[in-house]
Formats: C-alpha cells, sequence, structure tokens
C-alpha cells in the first residue's frame, strides 16, 4: 500500500514540475504555432470607357500584399468561369497596386475580367470583384 502511495506521490509531483510548460505552449511539437496569414481585401477597377483600345485596369489591395503575384482571367461573372490561360500576370508593388493593360479582343464590346492574387506567407489568397471593361 505504501509502493501505491509513494508512486502516486511521484506521479503527482512530475506532472507539478511539468504542468506550467503545458499551460504556457511550449510543450513541444505538438504545441507548435503555425503562421498566420491575413486575409486580404481586393478590388478591380478600370479608369473608365477606353472604347476600342486596350483595356486598363487596377488591382488594389492592402499593403501587406505587397509582392504577391497577380493573375487576371477574362471571366464571365454569371457562371463564374475563368478563361485560361491568364489575359495578364503581374506583381503587387509596395502599396499592393497592380496595373494591367489587355489587348481589347472585341473593339467597343464590354469585357469582364477577374483577378486572383496568389497566396504570400503573410497573406491568403483572394480573388476581386468581376469588372467590365469597354
Amino acid at each position: 500500500m505504501n509502493h501505491i502511495r509513494q508512486t502516486s506521490s511521484v506521479a503527482i509531483a512530475a506532472l507539478i514540475a511539468v504542468a506550467p510548460l503545458l499551460l504556457s505552449g511550449h510543450g513541444g511539437a505538438a504545441n507548435a504555432v503555425e503562421p498566420r496569414t491575413t486575409p486580404i481585401v481586393l478590388k478591380l477597377t478600370s479608369p473608365g470607357d477606353n472604347g476600342a483600345r486596350d483595356d486598363r485596369m487596377d488591382v488594389k489591395g492592402p499593403r501587406v500584399a505587397s509582392g504577391a503575384d497577380v493573375k487576371l482571367f477574362r471571366a464571365n461573372p454569371k457562371t463564374g468561369q475563368k478563361h485560361r490561360p491568364a489575359a495578364a500576370e503581374g506583381v503587387l508593388d509596395e502599396r499592393g497596386d497592380c496595373h494591367f493593360v489587355v489587348d481589347d479582343l472585341n473593339g467597343k464590346k464590354v469585357t469582364r475580367y477577374v483577378a486572383k492574387v496568389l497566396k504570400t506567407d503573410e497573406t491568403n489568397a483572394g480573388w476581386t470583384n468581376f469588372k467590365g471593361v469597354r
């Protein structure tokens, strides 16, 4: 009987010694914290009607997303289908912006675009709104 009490008191003493490490999250690989990424809000804008000239658009994002790769797609907003391959590719500058000039393939008709900003170490990937450019 003394042996059982002695063993259980040793086990309790060991738990008391280890408890601060377990509670603080420094207990090893099982408690490792994954780096967090920031969700981003993106906007696709256009300076206005440019007629039959090249289509011009800007992707605007947060500064934290600077350096992220951007892919611009011609798209159908009703179905959400993107035309592959990408119409253009670029990189967000230090302000989180990227400017695109794309050949106008349909004259004065509206072409709809959507852009995807790819994931970085600090930010999640995200899609812009659909934007019609004439």
